[in-house]
């Protein structure tokens, strides 16, 4: 440093401003001052990290239970949150649910059009005991001339409704 026109107190308030590196301990003596302003010349200055101290404190109750808070608050958003969604869809899966493409699969389809059949057949029966009623009272009451429906044609509007419903 000298060689490019520092005076050595320049040079000496240059390595006070640098911040000392700290060195393992070697049995090799420390470098003399002269040294050191040799090999910095040649080398650029490099701050090398300390590693950080490190306190071993003991964990505090409130730590602790701040912890547990935390994990309690997990397990209750987890149980909330996503138990709903996964025990839906293994539901779903164990009952052998819809197929991916919307379609119900073939014994459930069987036993919607069975439970069908049982409503048209009711239907039907209902409808034959409506026709049954409208002939009693048909041959209980003398027609009028207000009447402008007769019971035959309530009786055809009914088979062609009966009609309607078997098909």
């Amino acid at each position: 440093m000298q060689q490019k026109g520092l005076t050595s107190a320049e040079i000496n308030e240059a390595f006070r401003r640098v911040p000392e590196v700290t060195l393992p301990l070697t049995a090799a003596p420390a470098p003399s001052t002269a040294a050191l302003a040799t090999t910095t010349s040649l080398q650029p200055a490099v701050n090398v990290p300390t590693p950080m101290r490190q306190d071993n404190e003991p964990v505090r109750w409130s730590q602790v239970a701040l912890g547990a808070g935390f994990v309690a608050a997990g397990a209750y958003a987890i149980k909330s949150l996503v138990w709903p969604f996964v025990r839906d869809k293994y539901s779903v899966w164990r009952s052998g649910g819809p197929e991916p493409d919307g379609t119900v699969p073939a014994p459930d389809a069987n036993a919607v059009a069975e439970a069908i059949r049982a409503q048209t057949a009711e239907l039907s029966s209902s409808i034959d005991a409506i026709q049954g009623l409208v002939a009693k009272l048909d041959a209980q009451r003398s027609p009028s001339p207000d009447d402008t429906l007769t019971a035959t044609e309530l009786r055809n509007e009914l088979r062609s409704l009966a009609q309607t419903l078997t098909e």
